[in-house]
């Protein structure tokens, strides 16, 4: 009984020693230094940006969705209220939300590398000529991920030819595009048509928003 009792004693002994040693070896602050305190995020963040310093954030990468194998070519060139609008779906990631962008997208060809064909403006409800200039076209702001549709015409002098399809962003001088698609472009009087329509709900009642469907004659 004695013998584990000492025993115990010894370890409780030893114990003590350690904590005193390791309480020795522990520096002390100075008398009167601040403790330092971390206050928000941590790498800090960039004013009006939600990205952290330290780390080199993405380009912004636009992209198509769905654009069409085939696109209608019957519009007068420098003339909006002519020909057929068509619609492709994009994307873009990666976006500063601080930064505006110019969002732009057009037909050009091997043959004439001139940017063509009209845009819809969602922002002034109006078509815009395009030419190689970023004048009078929507801007994107305030997002950092951004889709939508949007409607383009391209010329009939493209008719019958293979065209580039472009979808641009423009930040200050700075172009992000994506990768094109190269959709053919339709002689609507003799190479293609299509339909539109309106759809109705169940009660017949004409449905806001809903798709347009006419049977464009083909000769």
């Amino acid at each position: 009984m004695l013998a584990r009792k000492g025993f115990h004693l010894r370890w409780l002994t030893a114990l003590i020693a350690l904590s005193v040693i390791l309480a020795a070896l522990t520096p002390l602050e100075p008398a009167g230094a601040a403790i330092p305190v971390l206050d928000g995020p941590w790498p800090p963040e960039r004013p009006g940006d939600d990205r952290l310093d330290g780390f080199v954030p993405a380009a912004p990468a636009p992209a198509f969705v769905y654009a069409g194998t085939h696109i209608p070519a019957d519009t007068t060139a420098g003339n909006c209220a002519t020909g057929t609008p068509y619609g492709v779906y994009v994307t873009a990631g990666g976006l500063t939300p601080a930064s505006s962008y110019v969002v732009k997208v057009y037909h050009y060809t091997s043959a004439n590398s001139n940017n063509r064909g009209c845009m819809w403006n969602w922002q002034t409800n109006a078509w815009v000529v395009i030419d190689n200039t970023y004048t009078g076209l929507p801007t994107i702001t305030g997002v950092a991920d951004w889709a939508s549709w949007v409607f383009v015409k391209a010329v009939s002098a493209d008719a019958g030819a293979v065209v580039n399809l472009r979808f641009r962003l423009r930040e200050g001088s700075t172009n992000y595009t994506a990768a094109n698609r190269t959709p053919t472009a339709l002689n609507l009087a003799t190479g293609g048509g299509w339909i539109a329509g309106h759809t109705y709900d169940t009660g017949g009642s004409l449905l806001s928003g809903g798709p347009v469907i006419r049977l464009h004659p083909v000769s």
